[in-house]
């Protein structure tokens, strides 16, 4: 049980009272996370009664609410978080602005692309994707690495992430929207090119549709992008991740397991390597600091390699327009799965084999 903290004090000086809508299992670590950032929800939503009661006993004194259109009511919040199922951030995302509050929502953003054209019309400012890799240390690094032109111009991205079998729990017809999205959204980040076609093809070996898959991006800027994700990890092991970004004057990589992660960068310029120590721990805890100005966690560098490495990133996480546009291609890679064929990202889902009908903007060349 975590007791209520004093306060955090935010740099507009007003105190950071916020809520967090969805009590499932990534929800409660909002809380858990929260509060040991000294700013302890001070309200929680969730239909289900036990639940709540989870969350009240992680955080002493929350108010504890059936919905969030009541907790919103009641409360006079900051900020929330919404870490509920996919189908559900839209409505919640708009009930938040409609409040005035701004809201993370956890990735996917959202899970079709009705909703998708939808949650274009929100408020850049109050709608923040909840895409937390971009805090992890390790990609943070990493990102440094290719701004900085250690590796010349960008070439392409090559993601492996595998996770174990429990994933298939979560119920997705494959891992485009649970884990691979998280690739695209790096893939992005290190190379902000939009994408304009996308190949996916998938492998089963289970009860869901799809446990393997490869997905092919060819952006317009004419680098290449090559994701594949699965679920094939024994249960209680993983993760194991590997990013590779090429350049016209060398590579960079990095690779996360559990316990250890590991980058290597070898260029025209010199080379190097760095070590970090459990590098997804703090991930959560930066993001969410971020999102409601507190002070983030210490980072762990054991390298020292000229990068500034582990700092507050106050400032590394996406956009909404970049959550779109990630969601859009994963959205894109699911209707090329299912219709086996490249898909142009700029084409409505519905006409390329997907289920969803939205006309998509034009992707610039």
């Amino acid at each position: 049980m975590v007791p209520r903290a004093a306060p955090v004090v935010r740099s507009s000086g007003t105190i950071a009272a916020v809520g967090v809508i969805g009590l499932g299992r990534f929800g409660l670590e909002h809380v858990r996370t929260l509060a040991g950032l000294r700013v302890v929800p001070v309200a929680v939503a969730d239909p289900d009664p036990a639940r709540r009661a989870a969350a009240a006993a992680v955080a002493t004194g929350t108010r504890t609410y059936a919905s969030a259109e009541q907790m919103l009511a009641a409360e006079q919040l900051h900020a929330v978080t919404v870490a509920t199922q996919a189908s559900e951030h839209l409505r919640l995302a708009r009930l938040a602005v409609r409040a005035g509050v701004r809201v993370l929502v956890e990735k996917p953003i959202v899970a079709s692309a009705d909703d998708l054209a939808q949650l274009a019309e929100l408020d850049p400012g109050l709608v923040v994707p909840g895409h937390l890799l971009r805090f992890c240390h390790a990609y943070r690094w990493l990102e440094e690495i290719v701004s900085t032109g250690r590796i010349g111009d960008l070439t392409g991205i090559v993601a492996q992430r595998s996770r174990d079998r429990t994933h298939l729990e979560y119920g997705e017809p494959d891992p485009l929207l649970l884990t691979q999205i998280h690739d695209c959204d790096l893939a992005l980040w290190l190379d902000p090119s939009m994408p304009r076609e996308v190949m996916t093809i998938g492998h089963s070996s289970s009860s869901v549709q799809f446990d393997d898959v490869y997905t092919h991006v060819l952006t317009g800027s004419g680098t290449r992008w090559s994701l594949r994700a699965d679920f094939g990890l024994p249960a209680g092991t993983g993760p194991c991740d590997l990013l590779t970004v090429y350049g016209t004057h060398g590579t960079a990589s990095v690779e996360v397991g559990r316990q250890q992660g590991i980058g290597r960068w070898l260029g025209r310029d010199g080379q190097a390597q760095r070590r970090w120590h459990a590098p997804h721990e703090q991930a959560l805890e930066a993001e969410l600091a971020s999102f409601v100005d507190a002070p983030a966690p210490s980072g762990d560098d054991t390298a020292g390699d000229g990068t500034a490495g582990d700092d507050t990133a106050k400032d590394a996480g996406a956009t909404l327009a970049e959550a779109i546009t990630v969601t859009r291609t994963m959205l894109a890679a699911r209707s090329s799965l299912s219709a086996a064929e490249t898909i142009d990202v700029a084409v409505d889902p519905a006409e390329a084999g997907g289920s969803d009908s939205v006309q998509w903007p034009t992707v610039p060349s």
